[in-house]
């Protein structure tokens, strides 16, 4: 399953998940000529598009729901286990 090229303001921890030219693109703030751009870029690049689909779907992988369930359920067998 491949994921969404994003493009995003850099600003707060947005950096943490998107890796700008890995898995999309961050723009400084306010900057709407650079969001534009880089719009434009994407629109007009279906491998770009691809590859950072691609990225961006191995980034968020460690946050998806089977993931949390299994470490959830790690954290409760461990909290039992000390009783």
């Amino acid at each position: 399953k491949s994921g969404k090229p994003v493009i995003a303001s850099d600003i707060g921890e947005i950096g943490v998940f998107v890796k700008n030219n890995l898995n999309g693109f961050l723009v400084a703030p306010k900057d709407s000529n650079g969001l534009a751009e880089k719009i434009a870029l994407l629109l007009s690049d279906q491998s770009l598009r691809e590859q950072f689909g691609n990225a961006a779907a191995e980034t968020v992988k460690p946050y998806s729901m089977k993931n949390y369930m299994k470490n959830f359920e790690d954290l409760i067998l461990n909290i039992l286990s000390m009783s």
